[in-house]
């Protein structure tokens, strides 16, 4: 071997081999081993050895032309690969040490960013809210983030500082937000002492899904794969708004005593069922077979503020003994769908609503003479009337009926009509009555907001709309009230095709600063 040669290292070795003939002219020292110095402080170098070469040019151009190597020559080749991977793996030991290393400055380096948050929040003047306004924002927080296991968000508040943590711990209601999905039918009942019960707590929603019968809860804090629950009365005391949908089990009793709020959607038998009497909000869907259910429930209901009811699939009803409804707290009641016969309207007609200020018909069919029994024997300070139809629900209208409902709420404030067949409740007759001036009594004196829609075309009556608007625009020169008439303070027309009515009237319709006129085209 040739002595020249030694000290020339694996990477050299490498390029030398990779070198043509022609390509001898290259310095060698630029492909020389790299420098093994870690630390230019303390020195530090690689625990390894340079490999050593008897002769480059023993290797010289072997791999271009094709020769295979000699015996002598393989001994050597097989030396200089040894010295390489033991290079190799000397600087992947020292790598992950490194790493090592590394990531053990990036643990204290986020250790100090939380040390300087909770430093910040210690400066912050959050912490100086009194303990009611912090637990208003923390629960605005929850509800914001909600999820099927406990708030994450109410333990990420209370790992903040010890002060926010008492806060959290010291109020149940922001570990309530939890959502049970149940997997099997939903059944309540008492037995003995102890009741199974639907549980849960605020916000709380059951379902249940393709199974039988069985008692169930929800509201625990178990794992998401339970099927049946089972809760203590005693541990029901923080329910307040309750959600039951696709049951097909016997809902039973509800005994929750501080129940606020309750919603059941459709395809749960409330036959034979016994709901909460202290609810304030009840919104719920039931079938004609329910019916004597529905309003057993009502005429126990005494604390009921909300009220929406929407009927499926009613195919009439038969039996007219019924139970008498007071509901004399009810301020809200809404009517979704209702395709009830004359024979439902009269059983309705028996309820009283002294209390009633907003009235919602939407869908269904329009009964009339419901409407006016109810009015008339409540004799409730109604506000707001809205009725929103569709084209397949309404068929004619007896207008002077409209007229008469109308007489009976001179206090009404807010009327809403949408339609979607033309000449089913917007007239001119009927904007005739409401305009100012003449020799009758004008309909709602009091009325301050007033919003119409059709998708019909408004080719008749246009003209009587913006008549009927002006006479009670207290700017426009055509104002005709009198001096106990309230003005009218804004008008929402839906109307495309009486657009070119708008906006030559909209000029005199503007001097008034109290009036706001939009349309929506």
């Amino acid at each position: 071997m040739d002595a020249g040669f030694e000290g020339v290292s694996g990477a050299s070795l490498v390029c030398v081999l990779a070198q043509g003939p022609n390509q001898e002219r290259y310095n060698v020292d630029m492909y020389s081993w790299p420098s093994t110095t870690l630390c230019k402080k303390c020195g530090r170098r690689l625990p390894s050895k340079n490999p050593s070469l008897s002769s480059s040019k023993l290797f010289h151009g072997k791999l271009r032309d094709g020769r295979s190597p000699l015996a002598s020559e393989i001994c050597a080749i097989i030396s200089v690969r040894s010295h390489v991977v033991n290079e190799i793996d000397a600087y992947n030991a020292e790598i992950l040490q490194l790493w090592q290393s590394l990531l053990k400055l990036q643990r204290y380096r986020d250790r100090l960013r939380v040390y300087a948050e909770h430093l910040d929040a210690l400066l912050s003047p959050v912490r100086r809210l009194p303990y009611g306004i912090s637990l208003q924002i923390f629960d605005r927080v929850r509800k914001e983030t909600p999820c099927i296991r406990p708030p994450v968000m109410t333990l990420r508040l209370g790992l903040v500082c010890k002060r926010w943590g008492d806060i959290t711990l010291d109020s149940p209601s922001l570990w309530s937000n939890i959502i049970r999905r149940l997997f099997q039918g939903i059944d309540g009942h008492a037995s003995g002492s102890q009741r199974t019960e639907y549980s849960g707590r605020e916000d709380s929603y059951l379902q249940s899904r393709h199974g039988s019968a069985s008692p169930c809860a929800a509201g625990s804090m178990l794992s998401e794969n339970a099927l049946a629950v089972t809760v203590p009365s005693s541990l029901l005391d923080a329910v307040e708004h309750l959600t039951i949908t696709e049951g097909s089990a016997h809902v039973g009793t509800l005994d929750l005593p501080k129940l606020q709020s309750l919603t059941i959607l459709d395809l749960i038998p409330l036959a034979g069922a016994i709901l909460p009497q202290n609810i304030h909000t009840l919104d719920l869907v039931f079938r004609s077979r329910a019916f004597d259910a529905v309003i057993y429930n009502l005429s126990r209901m005494r604390s009921l503020r909300h009220l929406t009811l929407e009927s499926r699939d009613f195919r009439g009803y038969a039996n007219t003994n019924h139970l008498p409804v007071h509901l004399a707290r009810l301020t809200s009641l809404t009517c979704l769908n209702l395709r009830l016969g004359d024979d439902i309207s009269r059983l309705l007609a028996s309820v009283c609503v002294p209390s009633l200020t907003h009235l919602t018909i939407i869908g269904g069919n329009l009964q009339l003479d419901f409407l006016k029994s109810l009015l008339e024997q409540s004799n409730s300070p109604l506000q707001r009337l809205e009725i929103l139809i569709n084209v397949v629900s309404f068929a004619a209208v007896d207008l002077p009926t409209l007229i008469s409902i109308l007489r009976i709420v001179p206090g009404l404030t807010t009327l809403v009509i949408h339609e979607q067949k033309e000449n089913v409740l917007l007239s001119k007759t009927l904007f005739s009555e409401l305009a100012f001036g003449g020799d009758h009594d004008s309909l709602l004196p009091k009325l301050e907001h007033l919003e119409l829609a059709s998708s019909a075309p408004w080719v008749d009556i246009g003209d009587a709309i913006i008549q009927c608007i002006r006479s009670r625009n207290a700017s426009d020169t055509d104002y005709c009230g009198r001096e106990s008439d309230t003005p009218l303070k804004s008008a929402v027309l839906k109307r495309p095709l009486l657009r070119p009515r708008i906006w030559q009237a909209k000029p005199t319709m503007g001097g008034c600063a109290g009036f706001i006129f939009r349309v929506n085209v």
